[in-house]
């Protein structure tokens, strides 16, 4: 792990003051663009909101019907692209997003996704969680990212060479495709966005005034502050060593000389944007609370709040998953009782009949206990874990996860929620 420097230099330019406005297609927070191009863009954010843009933001459609918080989105190429977010949902589409599919991950909260090409991807999230891909996401494979900080971005050059950044400052770095993370710094702001332009130039924006900059493959990082006005950077993307662009809270800054000065484009007085970016050197947006969409044609100097209307939902996805909702367990934490009595209860609802699997799995996502296996009807349900394993042995104090798996009797689709417990000595 290196320690980080400063070199701070500002740059005063005049900047565009956006008034956010209500006429918009949503009001919830939005927490990642992808823009595939010049009139296609994506959108996800809280309550569901996943909206599509085909003709440069006048009209958005609905794309799926869902309560979940997605939190990230990213394409290959104008046909192929997956999102992730609340309690590890992954869905993928092929179609530039007219239909979405669920894929099946165990997984907590996933923050993170990005694909190097059609089959290689990996998605990250809390507890320093961690997963890859080679088949388009039909499997995934849990790899060992070395820390528990919650990882909020990730980014990869090739399919060896990898970022991935969080809470706490946290830098990780593989070169072989994730079956090794190395920590290259923690620290004790947070770390939202990682970008590398190529092998060995990347930026990181902090929940500070600063972001981290390297020049030799993210082994070494340096702080260069952004502008004198206190912005927090959230995201930042670049469209080559020398020019790109920040959102955060308060506004846009931008770059012409790889970040050494940065200028304020836009100003946005009651919002954060959480996500920003370009198609070319021209053409970008950027995303944030309160459902804010803005975008510009000349490379930031002028900025516009998209007004659009939403005509409601395109096109489901072929099989709308079955609602069902794992409560946390209670108590928890909890101590695994001496006698034969039950140590910690699970509650959960379905909306129509499953068969239901639930299970108990530790750290390196071994079966530790079964707790249902058999098909219930729609209703509410309670499971308990006495804390003991498959052979009734006291498990260790630790972290666990409990999984429930449903399927669906008609289509057959499986899906999944999970919830951490944690063991008392």
């Amino acid at each position: 792990m290196k320690a980080l420097t400063f070199k701070v230099t500002f740059c005063l330019l005049p900047t565009v003051l956006v008034h956010v406005i209500a006429a918009q297609p949503t009001n919830s927070g939005l927490y990642d663009v992808a823009v595939l191009d010049t009139s296609t863009v994506i959108v996800v954010g809280g309550n569901g909101t996943l909206l599509r843009t085909t003709d440069g933001g006048n009209n958005w459609a609905q794309q799926i019907n869902s309560a979940k918080t997605f939190l990230s989105v990213h394409f290959v190429d104008e046909k192929n692209g997956w999102l992730v977010g609340e309690d590890g949902v992954v869905f993928k589409t092929t179609n530039g997003g007219k239909k979405w599919l669920r894929q099946t991950l165990n997984a907590p909260e996933l923050h993170a996704v990005y694909f190097v090409d059609l089959q290689i991807g990996w998605a990250a999230g809390a507890n320093g969680f961690i997963a890859k891909t080679i088949s388009g996401g039909e499997s995934w494979q849990i790899q060992n990212s070395g820390t528990a900080n919650g990882l909020l971005d990730i980014c990869f050059f090739d399919a060896d060479t990898g970022w991935a950044v969080g809470r706490s400052s946290t830098i990780l770095k593989t070169i072989n495709g994730g079956n090794v993370w190395e920590t290259k710094f923690t620290g004790n702001s947070n770390l939202f966005s990682v970008f590398f332009i190529n092998a060995i130039t990347g930026w990181a924006s902090h929940t500070s005034t600063s972001l981290s900059y390297t020049n030799d493959g993210g082994e070494n990082w340096i702080g260069r502050a952004t502008t004198p006005d206190q912005i927090i950077t959230l995201a930042v993307f670049f469209s080559s060593e020398q020019q790109g662009w920040c959102s955060g809270s308060g506004g846009i800054i931008a770059t012409t000389d790889g970040g050494v000065t940065w200028s304020r484009q836009a100003s946005i007085s009651n919002s954060v944007l959480w996500s920003i970016d370009f198609i070319d050197t021209h053409n970008g947006w950027a995303v944030g609370e309160h459902g804010v969409i803005l975008k510009t044609s000349n490379g930031g100097q002028t900025w516009q709040q998209v007004t659009g209307q939403l005509v409601g939902v395109e096109e489901q996805q072929e099989s709308l998953p079955l609602e069902f909702n794992l409560r946390q367990n209670y108590p928890n934490p909890f101590r695994v009782e001496e006698a034969s009595g039950q140590a910690t209860t699970l509650t959960y609802t379905l909306s129509r009949p499953a068969y239901v699997s639930m299970a108990v799995y530790d750290v390196l996502g071994r079966a530790v206990a079964v707790l249902v296996a058999e098909t219930k009807s729609a209703g509410v349900f309670q499971a308990s874990w006495n804390g003991r394993d498959l052979n009734q042995q006291p498990v260790a104090a630790g972290t666990y996860f409990c999984r429930m798996e449903i399927t669906e009797s008609n289509t057959h689709q499986q899906i999944f929620q999970q919830k951490k417990m944690l063991v008392l000595e």
